[in-house]
């Protein structure tokens, strides 16, 4: 354990600094007094005793720490992938954890939060904002999943590792739909498993080259169509056209193959 101090302003800070220090394995110690509007500090001492302090206890040889940093050395204690703050852009299974200006990333094989080895922009440009599992997903027991199975619906699973990512849930045994989690084996640590019933709705968020209506004797030879049920929509260029198709396919291929979110 090591030295620290913290500046408080009140009461309420003071109590959130000391149940801080407790989740880092520090305790209260009776030679700290209560906290008095004189007291200003917490300390937290490295033989593991902590308590409210005055100026004068407040020793240079201690680090001081703002409450900000106290947070963030907690959730590093906690190494805990759900407290990860960001998600790479097209690889969302690679969590990082933004504190400040410190940039963490998620070692699945050791369950820890390392520093990254990426500099500031690299995250600015190949990170987003985590997007969580249970956002808007209508998220079910492994119980409640596993009578759905029986029911002969459709069930899919997530893993926290790839919260965004749903496949066929009849791939998971029985007891790991009632552990809710991934069995470890010798390759790979045990994940927390999400389950839910299909969507039997496709949420569509495209970007794709705008195309022009086919009217009756308006279009020549030179124009790409693309039929969308009993319309046309014409292109101009074959690269347009094949863009939007692709685009439109990849997704009700992906709704097909229970990979939709």
């Amino acid at each position: 354990m090591d030295n620290y101090k913290i500046k408080v302003k009140d009461e309420a800070e003071s109590k959130e600094a000391q149940e801080l220090f407790a989740q880092l394995g520090y305790e209260l110690d009776t030679f700290f007094g209560n906290y008095e509007p004189n007291t200003k500090w917490v300390l937290a001492c490295k033989d593991g005793s902590m308590g409210c302090a005055s100026d004068g206890m407040a020793k240079e040889t201690l680090k001081e720490l703002s409450l900000p940093q106290l947070r963030d050395l907690v959730v590093l204690k906690r190494n805990d992938v759900k407290d990860a703050t960001h998600e790479h852009k097209q690889f969302p299974e690679f969590k990082y954890l933004h504190t400040g200006d410190n940039r963490y990333a998620w070692m699945v094989d050791s369950k820890t939060w390392e520093e990254s080895d990426c500099d500031h922009a690299w995250h600015v440009a190949h990170t987003q904002p985590v997007q969580t599992a249970t956002q808007d997903q209508g998220l079910i027991s492994g119980a409640e999943a596993l009578r759905a199975l029986a029911d002969g619906k459709s069930v899919e699973a997530s893993t926290e590792f790839s919260p965004t990512v749903w496949e066929d849930a009849a791939n998971y045994s029985a007891n790991e739909f009632l552990a809710e989690e991934t069995a470890e084996t010798e390759d790979y640590c045990s994940m927390k498993l999400f389950f839910r019933l299909k969507p039997q709705t496709i949420k569509l968020d495209l970007e794709i080259p705008a195309p022009f209506k086919a009217k009756i004797g308006g279009r020549d030879d030179t124009s790409f169509i693309l039929n969308v049920g009993r319309h046309q929509y014409l292109y101009q260029n074959e690269d347009d056209y094949t863009k939007a198709r692709n685009a439109l396919e990849a997704v009700f291929d992906a709704a097909l193959g229970g990979y939709n979110s």
